[in-house]
């Protein structure tokens, strides 16, 4: 698969930051990272640690590629999976922000499976940033009239969608295309501990 370079991190992602929302002290995990685009970015702005997991390994090996040149891989970590084969440190409650940037739009199966490894990983104040392309005609819809992808709601508490910039054009889009936003906690977890 070829990527395209983005022009720079989502504006929701860069405005929580810049409001205090998302820490760099907090862990965080790029889901579809690619070559490594948003990773290496928030590596050089000082956010500690930085995980990455792409499917496609050769963008992975680019990912690493670059971390290493920029001497920033010990703040990134590129992993070749999706985020049912993450490491138990990171599986189970070890993220503290999880950004899902174009990625529903590739999902073509197993979404249920997929949002549950992803709420698993999330630690119980954990935040998710959804962004999906959308159709031109939705580019101007309110807020919240667009569902978020499927199987998020099961494991998440969801906000409303809002339209926001636009995603680097595909095969699939021609042209550039809106996306839209959702952010997502997750929904608490039974117990597992017996009385």
């Amino acid at each position: 698969m070829r990527y395209q370079g983005r022009p720079g991190l989502s504006p929701a992602v860069a405005a929580m930051i810049a409001g205090g929302t998302i820490k760099k002290d907090d862990v965080i995990l790029d889901i579809g990272c690619g070559t490594g685009t948003d990773c290496i970015c928030l590596a050089r702005w000082g956010f500690r640690r930085v995980v990455g997991i792409d499917p496609d390994a050769e963008a992975i090996r680019i990912g690493r590629a670059r971390a290493t040149r920029l001497r920033l891989n010990r703040r990134v970590q590129f992993l070749i999976g999706r985020p049912e084969d993450l490491p138990a440190d990171l599986a189970e409650s070890g993220v503290d922000v999880a950004l899902h940037t174009l990625v529903a739009n590739n999902l073509d199966s197993g979404f249920q499976s997929h949002f549950r490894a992803i709420a698993r990983a999330l630690k119980p104040t954990g935040l998710l940033i959804v962004s999906s392309r959308t159709f031109a005609f939705e580019a101007n819809l309110k807020p919240g009239a667009l569902s978020p992808p499927i199987g998020m709601r099961r494991y998440f508490e969801v906000s409303p969608s809002v339209s926001s910039h636009l995603a680097e054009s595909s095969r699939y889009f021609p042209g550039y295309t809106p996306v839209a936003i959702w952010l997502g906690r997750p929904k608490r977890r039974p117990s597992t501990r017996t009385p």
